[in-house]
């Protein structure tokens, strides 16, 4: 991964934002940049709220609650795998044990 930085320039709102951003992730600062202003847009027209900078917090608040809510259900979803692979674990050895 490199570690030199580059200002990139993206576009959200009709607005310009220089970023720095490592050079092999650019890329994926563009398609966050859309991401964004996908939701932004969504929530203009849903909730008429006009001020932009409430409307980017609001978006952003709603973007980190989903973030955070898909990180609960994976650790969820590890968890539960974890404790179906020890148990399967302890199956294995208890047929090897059984057989030996």
């Amino acid at each position: 991964m490199s570690t030199d930085k580059n200002n990139v320039t993206v576009r959200i709102m009709e607005r310009d934002f220089n970023v720095k951003c490592p050079a092999d992730k650019v890329h994926e600062l563009h398609k966050a940049a859309k991401y964004l202003d996908g939701k932004i847009r969504d929530m203009r027209t849903s909730d008429k709220v006009l001020n932009l900078d409430s409307l980017m917090v609001i978006t952003a608040l709603n973007i980190t609650h989903e973030l955070m809510s898909q990180r609960k259900h994976n650790q969820s979803y590890m968890d539960t795998m974890s404790t179906q692979i020890l148990g399967l674990q302890e199956d294995i050895e208890a047929a090897l044990a059984a057989e030996g």
